[in-house]
């Protein structure tokens, strides 16, 4: 057994107590409550939940293999700027949103970022427009399994005219699957 709170309890408050000392994923918990009176003796205890508390998957965000660096010109087509993994340590997980990460003030020159699968046949989530160096693409359809999966980080530049000021800049743009 492992103490993973303690407080110090006052009448008519309520405390909340993450554990996370020791747990793995796929076995069962259970939590048991004890009081300790002002002499330092402790209850027998009572379990709370009476029913096992489950860990689930712990979902695996990997580097991809190295996209090839290359010159990207004003309303160039989609290229990939970046490939991740996913995989789970156990079971499956259902992937509901990413987060990008460009480098300092390059994602206002893309007028599209998609997440795809690794041939670049499916979208799963894409974003037009992005104003933040770090945008959030909520995705549908992507689900992490035990095997380590590539997927691909799409994007198509501006035309020439709508980059931001000065016109004509070159961006050395990098991306990469934050979280």
């Amino acid at each position: 057994s492992d103490v993973v709170c303690s407080f110090a309890v006052t009448s008519s408050t309520t405390y909340t107590c993450n554990a996370t000392y020791n747990i793995y994923n796929g076995l069962s918990y259970y939590f048991k409550v004890f009081i300790k009176d002002t002499s330092g003796n402790y209850s027998l205890g009572f379990l709370a939940p009476s029913t096992p508390i489950t860990v689930g998957p712990v979902t695996t965000l990997g580097t991809g293999s190295d996209t090839a660096s290359t010159t990207l010109l004003p309303g160039g087509s989609a290229t990939t700027s970046d490939t991740f993994t996913l995989q789970t340590d156990i079971g499956s997980d259902t992937v509901t949103s990413l987060t990008l990460t460009f480098a300092s003030s390059t994602a206002t020159s893309t007028s599209l970022v998609e997440i795809t699968n690794d041939t670049g046949t499916v979208v799963y989530g894409s974003v037009a427009n992005p104003t933040t160096d770090t945008p959030t693409i909520s995705v549908t359809g992507l689900t992490a399994t035990t095997s380590s999966t590539q997927y691909r980080v799409r994007i198509t530049p501006k035309s020439h005219v709508n980059m931001p000021s000065p016109p004509g800049s070159s961006y050395a743009l990098t991306s990469y699957v934050s979280s």
